[in-house]
Formats: structure tokens, sequence, C-alpha cells
């Protein structure tokens, strides 16, 4: 039946036709253009496939009926996946305002000529390609607002992407990309620069044009220096220019009075100008990974800031204008020089996460009980042998971070600890704890590693949310108080110390899934450890034990995956230990790979390993 003859049949179906087009809805069109095909596209359905068409995002040529490819020229927005080349059609697509495209693997390699056909072209996005070049058509899309092309091996922008007046955010990964064309200070209504992984190693004077810039991210160039054009850019708030060679940063950027964040952090910044002062809106400042010795008393002006991530530096000390970041609530200092803390950061009142590992303070000042929201605090790897009572005033502490000092005591304050989580003390010279601790009732993690504890006079069955408790390296003779009744205990380590004695009947918790008690005096397996049903890890290993439990059963160990047995005078081991069928590994031997013991052909194909630690 031909839709375009004067028949009722074709009435109705050229009225079927219109109803579905009205609807807009995709798979509707669908259905009226196969009604079309092979009949004609009447007069009353014209119209309805022009706005649709002009108004819809294609998201594939190649589906569209051949019926209505002539009114696809007047799409406007085009959205494809997984695409290779480009599809031959969209060269015709005059009103393009919108290109999305997913390349499929990588494999997108060429813009074609025509695609400055598309001088409405608005937005411009290709994800991941290995487009090398850009034809100089693209000059032709003066109207293009936003510029992005993912992972890309682009070497070089043309000249003509000066013609991009109208572009507001340009944003590109090409590791190639060494150089921009002075054109682009054409750009001068750009608010957003993002440049990642390139091998940029210079900025044009002409991006003193970009007066209108506000986000500024160029991440892995070669950069050595800003130029003083940048002094220009009189409207940045996000300033990140990280892992990249800068050694300094020039006095003109005094004139970004509006700066809120900067990230300059993975350089060789050895000093920030005086300038800064300028920064007074500034709430984010990392420079982590650089080689600053300082920081100039002009940061006093920083009132603002919420944020600082200075560590990895050769800081050795803080000016007391740092007492006028009363809003500061996290702070990375670690990896640095500092000895002391000047009084003023009592001041800090704010303070929520605070992490001074790994730099050379002895102590901290009584300034530092003025924290009272701080949560989490990390002094590892310092030189500190006491916390002021002062610390009493820290009661939302969570995580403590104190291991590798030289700390040979706990205040009695910290008993007002009581909603602390995680406590890290190894490698200290403590050999008691204070009673106190026993209220820290949500306690999770404890580690007393490398310490000098004899006996733990604690009773621990109030820490009943413990899961882990480690407390090797230490001298300690039996096993604390109350250990054995904690119900959500998962790993226990009391491996290097002088336990002679397991006690076998007490009722452990079933939660345990690795214990270590290898580097002691036991001589004998305890019999309670048969009934740690969930049990994956058991290191027995260099101890006095002479046999293993003559009642072990298959099933005794449902979960056990490794065994150490390592360094005991055990004769032989038990035929059994081979038919439990979750273990993968049996330490036994620590001088060959393989056990000297006669392990059967049926255990080698079930790939059981006997070797040491």
């Amino acid at each position: 039946m031909y839709l375009l003859d004067d028949s009722p049949e074709a009435r109705e179906m050229r009225a079927n036709v219109v109803r579905l087009l009205e609807t807009r809805d995709s798979q509707n069109i669908a259905l009226a253009c196969q009604l079309m095909e092979g009949g004609g596209v009447p007069p009353e359905a014209e119209p309805l496939l022009q706005k649709y068409f002009q108004s819809a995002y294609i998201e594939e040529i190649a589906k569209v009926p051949k019926v209505a490819l002539p009114y696809v020229r007047d799409v406007k927005g085009y959205y494809y996946e997984n695409t290779i080349a480009f599809p031959p059609e969209l060269e015709f697509c005059k009103r393009l305002e919108s290109l999305y495209i997913y390349a499929l693997d990588d494999d997108l390699e060429v813009l074609p000529d025509w695609v400055g056909n598309w001088k409405l072209l608005r937005t411009f996005y290709i994800g991941n390609s290995k487009i090398a070049s850009l034809p100089a058509t693209v000059g032709k899309w003066t109207r293009l607002t936003e510029f992005n092309l993912g992972r890309n091996k682009l070497m070089e922008l043309p000249a003509t992407v000066g013609n991009w007046i109208s572009l507001q955010t340009f944003t590109c990964q090409s590791p190639n990309l060494e150089a921009l064309p002075e054109t682009v200070g054409e750009w001068r209504q750009l608010t957003q620069f993002r440049l990642y992984g390139s091998a940029l190693a210079v900025l044009p004077d002409s991006v003193q044009h970009w007066k209108a810039l506000q986000h500024f991210e160029l991440w892995s160039s070669s950069l050595t220096s800003l130029p003083d054009a940048v002094g220009a850019w009189r409207q940045m708030k996000y300033f990140y220019c990280k892992s990249g060679q800068l050694t300094s940063l020039p006095a003109v950027v005094a004139h970004w009075k509006n700066l809120e964040a900067i990230d300059i952090s993975y350089n060789q910044i050895t000093h920030l100008p005086t300038e800064v002062e300028h920064w007074e809106k500034l709430m984010y400042f990392i420079a982590g990974e650089n080689k600053l010795k300082a920081l100039p008393a002009e940061v006093r002006n920083w009132q603002k800031l919420e944020f600082v991530d200075i560590g990895s530096n050769d800081l050795q000390a803080l000016p007391i204008e740092v007492g006028n970041w009363r809003k500061i609530k996290e702070m990375r200092l670690y990896e640095n020089k500092l000895t002391d803390l000047p009084m003023a950061v009592g001041k800090w009142e704010k303070m929520y996460f605070l992490n001074l590992a790994n730099n050379q303070l002895t102590s901290l000042p009584d300034a530092v009980g003025k924290w009272k929201k701080l949560h989490t605090l990390k002094l590892n790897n310092n030189r500190i042998a006491s916390l002021p009572d002062a610390v009493r005033n820290w009661y939302n502490l969570t995580e403590l971070h104190y291991q590798r000092n030289k700390v040979t005591s706990l205040p009695d304050a910290v008993e007002g600890w009581d909603k602390l989580e995680k406590v890290y003390l190894a490698y200290n010279q403590l050999s008691a704890l204070p009673a106190g601790v026993e209220q820290w009732r949500k306690i999770e993690y404890l580690s007393l590693r490398y310490n000098l504890f004899e006996e733990i006079k604690l009773d621990m069955s109030r820490w009943e949310n413990l899961q882990y408790f480690f407390a090797s390296k230490n001298r300690l003779r039996a096993l604390p108080e109350g250990v054995a009744t904690l119900k959500h205990l998962k790993q226990l380590d009391l491996s290097d110390n002088q336990i002679a004695d397991f006690p076998s009947d007490v009722e452990w918790s079933w939660n345990l899934v690795a214990v270590n008690l290898k580097k002691n005096k036991l001589k004998e397996v305890p019999t309670s450890l048969l009934k740690f049903k969930y049990l994956r890890d058991l290191f027995l290993s260099h101890n006095e034990i002479s046999a293993l439990p003559t009642d072990l059963r298959i099933g005794d160990w449902d979960e056990l995956r490794r065994i150490a047995l390592d360094g005991n005078p055990i004769p032989a081991l038990p035929d059994v230990l081979f038919e439990l069928g979750s273990i993968y590994t049996i330490y036994k031997d620590h001088k060959t790979r393989l056990s000297p013991y006669t392990i059967s052909q049926q255990d080698y194909r079930r790939k059981i390993d006997v070797y040491s630690l």
C-alpha cells in the first residue's frame, strides 16, 4: 500500500504515523519510520521528523531508518559508545551542537577534515582515543564552549584553535603535548583549563588574556616556572599544578586575591613568596612533596584556611603566625624536621585530623589541650617520651598513632578518651598501662608490639569491642586477664614472649581467625585451640612442642589454611593434619622446601606445601 495515495487505508496509516511521531518517544519514532519505509514520508509527518531530530541525541546514525536520514542532518546532538571511526553521515549534520563519543579500545585515530562543517558545535567530547592531531578545520567551531579530549596522543594544537573565541572549558589528557600555540590567548572567555599528563614545559605569554580563568589544572608536566602572565588571572579560585618541576611561584600571584584552593604538591619548590599574604580567601593549601624549608610570616592572613598538606618537606619549625589559622580542621605535617610546636597551635580549636609523623618532636606543648575536637592524631616516628596532662581534653579522640617514639608511660589523663577505637603504641619502652585505659570501651585495635611488658595488669574483658590485639616482642609470661572472653576478637598476636602456659579450660571467642604464638615456651598445643572453628592461621613455630593433640579430628579446624610448626621437636606430623580439606600450607622444616617426612603421592597431588615461614 502506497502511504501517499488517497485511499481510506492510506489516510488511516498516515494518521497512525502522525500519532506515533507526536509522542516523541524513540521507540515510537522507529515504528513510524518502519511504516513509512517504501511508502514515502507524508507532508504532515515532515515537520514532526524535523522537530524530533533537531532536539534528539542520536546514539547511532547507522541504526536510523533510511527514510529518516534526510532529517538527521538537522540533529543537534550525537552520542555514541564503542566506535573506531566517525560515521560518514555526521559530515552532513551541519546543525550539530553536541558531540559525545566514547572510543572502543582507544582505536579512534583520526578526525576527518569535514568536522569543520559543524559550525554550530558547542560541546565536543571524545573519550580515550589515539588521536594525534586535530585538523585545521576545527577553527570553524567558533561557538565552541566546551572541549574535552580524554587520553590521546595529541602532539600539538593547530593555530586555528584561536578561533574558539567562545571557549569556556578546555580539558585534555595528552602525554605528548609539549606546547600550546600563542593563539590560545584568544580564549578570552575561558573559565576552566585542565591538562593532564602532558610534557608541557612552558606556558605562552598570551595566557595573560585568560582574565576570566577561575580553575587551572596542570598535572605531570615539565613546567619549571610560571610566567608573569599568570598575574592577569585575577578571578583564579582553584589552582592545581601538581607533579611538575616548579621551583618557585612568581610574585604576581599576589593578584590571585580570590584564590580558595591551591595544590602545588610533588614539585621542587623551596620557598613561598611573601605575596601569598594576599590569599585571604584561601581554604585549602596543598604543597606536599616539595623542598620547603620554612613558611613566611605572611601566612598569618590565611585566616579562612581549613585544610593544609605540607608533608614531606624540609620544615624545621612553624612560624607563630600559624596561630591565625583558627578554622583549620585537617593538617598534614608528616616527614619534616620539626623539633617542637609553637604555643600558638593552641588556637587550632577546630582541629580534627593532624598528622605529625616522621618528624623530630620531643614533646608537645600544653596548648594542645585546646584541641577538644581532635579525632585522629599521628605522632609515630618521633622522639616523644610523654604526653602533657592537658591531653585529657581530647575526649573526641578515636585514633592515636604513637608508635616508634620513646614512650615510657601514658598519663592518667588518657582515661577520658572513651571514644578511642584504634591505638598504635608499638616500638616504645612501655612496661605498664594506667588503670584508666580500661575505660576505652570502644577500642577495636590495640598494638603494643616491641615494648617491655612483663605482664598486662588490666582486665581486658571490659574492651568488649576489641577485634585486633598485638603484643608481640615483649616479655609476657602469661596471657592478659580477660583476653579470652573478648567475643569480637579476630586476631591475636603474642609471639616473641615467654608464655609457657596457654589455659585450656577457658571458653575462647569463636571469631578468632588468626593466632600467633610463635617463639614462646609452650610445651604442647593447647586443646582450647581446637575450639576455634573459624581459625585460618595458627603459628606455633619455635616453641617446645613435641606432639600435636592426640584427639585432633577432622572438623576441628574446618577453616584452617596455614599452620606453622617449624622449630619444634615434633618427630612426625599426624596424618589427620593432611586430611584437613581446607589446609594448603604446613610450615614444618626450615631447612628445605619439602618436609623430610614421608608424604603420600595423594598429598603431593593436593599440593600441600610444607616449608618454613
